[in-house]
């Protein structure tokens, strides 16, 4: 069983200005079941307080969430 607070530190990478880390949370979160990343990311995007931060993870979550 995979560690939920490692998915949830990967998610907060997401939001990350830099391409290099957004790349390597991608990567990382593609390692984790499908449905695992998508509950761990249901509760975490919803405890975070930046509307446009939450937007950018939703959008960059989507496109890892079809490859996984």
């Amino acid at each position: 069983m995979h560690d939920p607070k490692a998915i949830e530190a990967l998610i907060l990478f997401l939001g990350d200005w830099d391409r290099e880390t957004v790349k390597e949370a991608s990567e990382s979160l593609a390692g984790f079941s499908k449905e695992t990343v998508e509950y761990v990311a249901k509760k975490q995007i919803a405890s975070l307080k930046l509307a446009w931060k939450r937007i950018i993870i939703k959008m960059r979550l989507k496109k890892i969430i079809k490859f996984i």
